[in-house]
């Protein structure tokens, strides 16, 4: 890492001495008791916080559970999940009930976001994609501007001195889950939500991680239908470049491969005179995009809102995505070919008519 890149971080982001003393009024009346963590996305920042809170929860004799509605998708995260033995209940195949629980934590996430509407806890690192106004009901709200949500459970740790839990070997596959997490967030630590509190963690847990199993995680096997996704994404009929906007379309694509979006949208904002890339696809009848900038002028959070709303959509400087309900216009396998290809038309042209009236 550039050591330039160190002087100019941002120096906020500390916990308060109010939040502090919440945090270890909470745990230390968790002895004996059931936590539901949940998270929303299986990305590498969610698997790693929550996992990490879970230890947390263990050294103060509570039991927790890592809850999700969505599935594993991107083939780095799947190596991450089986390399470092995470489990992650799904709600669509496990019922969840709120009253099984005592504490449920949001993670990473919108309560919003969630099938489970008894939140008691939120711990995120997206303020904007929060209404101040309606955070008074939780019992505990740390929510900070920094790259990694990953980064705040470490400050947690800290608070609540269990550093030292990492030193044996399940230590060390939870600093390794939670370094991962900081270093995917943070793009290897120069991400431009880069803050103190991120780069301290990452320097506190290196010390403690398996790199054995780090390295598999950050050398993944790519699929073969990461290829196939490219190869149409690059149809001449499926890119559109608008000023240094490229856009693509995929078609359509099963949810267990919908995180291809994103590792297109990171290739091609790299393209030369590019500097902003949507990548989007039809998903299990929802139209899903990712979007990347280099562009710092660039709000890609409201960006990302104007097109595809704000209820369906948000992220940071950097990157964001959206996903919006597509209603009767839902087609699958079974539909006719000539339906399903006029309504993939009719979308392409919408999401198109959308960006050219932000970027034309």
């Amino acid at each position: 890492m550039d050591i330039r890149n160190v002087s100019n971080m941002r120096m906020g982001n500390k916990m308060t001495e109010e939040l502090e003393v919440k945090i270890k009024d909470l745990f230390k009346g968790l002895e004996g008791k059931k936590v539901a963590i949940w998270i929303a996305g299986l990305d590498p920042d969610s698997m790693g916080s929550a996992t990490a809170l879970k230890h947390i929860a263990k050294q103060f004799k509570a039991e927790s559970v890592i809850w999700s509605e969505n599935y594993l998708a991107h083939p780095q995260n799947h190596t991450m999940k089986n390399s470092l033995d995470i489990v992650v209940h799904n709600s669509n195949d496990e019922k969840y009930d709120h009253a099984d629980y005592d504490k449920a934590f949001c993670v990473d996430c919108v309560p919003s976001m969630l099938p489970c509407e008894n939140i008691d806890v939120i711990i995120d690192h997206h303020p904007k994609n929060f209404d101040s106004s309606t955070l008074s009901k939780y019992e505990i709200v740390d929510i900070r501007s920094n790259a990694a949500c990953g980064s705040i459970i470490y400050n947690w740790m800290e608070v609540l001195g269990v550093m030292d839990t990492l030193s044996d070997e399940e230590g060390a596959i939870v600093a390794t889950s939670l370094l991962f997490a900081i270093h995917n967030d943070s793009d290897g630590l120069v991400s431009k939500e880069l803050q103190k509190i991120d780069f301290e963690a990452y320097m506190g847990l290196h010390k403690f991680c398996d790199l054995q199993k780090l390295n598999n995680i950050l050398n993944y096997q790519i699929p073969r239908y990461y290829l196939e996704a490219q190869a149409e994404s690059m149809k001449p009929e499926n890119t559109h470049i608008l000023n240094t906007t490229y856009i693509s379309c995929v078609g359509y694509l099963p949810k267990s491969r919908r995180d291809v979006l994103a590792q297109l949208s990171d290739n091609y904002v790299r393209l030369d005179g590019i500097n902003t890339a949507i990548v989007f696809a039809i998903v299990d009848g929802n139209l899903e995009g990712c979007c990347r900038s280099s562009d710092v002028a660039l709000n890609l959070h409201t960006f990302t809102q104007n097109i595809f709303g704000k209820e369906f959509s948000g992220g940071k400087l950097s990157k964001s995505a959206g996903k919006v309900p597509l209603g009767f216009l839902q087609a699958d396998e079974h539909t006719d070919k000539n339906l399903r290809d006029k309504i993939l038309e009719a979308v392409k042209a919408k999401v198109l008519s959308l960006i050219e009236k932000e970027v034309g």
